[in-house]
């Protein structure tokens, strides 16, 4: 896995922030939401990791940035609407 991404705090450092992107996203595309974040929030650490590249499944097996690997697209779950 690559290096994370670490913006140290310009103040002083009171809190951390690890930021996961989502699905063939990398840290690198949220660096510059981090950095003007920075600035308003003087005491915080940003961590950006980057997932690794992986085969993923419900993308026909193309490996791209996932931080797991996504089967199917949605879930079924039992819910009980109170329309009987």
């Amino acid at each position: 896995m690559p290096n994370p991404v670490v913006l140290e705090a310009i103040g002083k450092h009171t809190a951390t922030v690890i930021f996961a992107h989502g699905l063939g996203d990398t840290a690198a595309g949220w660096v510059p939401l981090a950095q003007s974040l920075r600035s308003k929030y003087k005491h915080i650490k940003w961590v950006l990791p980057t997932a690794p590249t992986q085969p993923v499944s419900i993308n026909m097996g193309m490996k791209m940035n996932s931080w797991f690997d996504i089967q199917v697209s949605h879930f079924e779950l039992p819910i009980d609407c109170g329309t009987d």
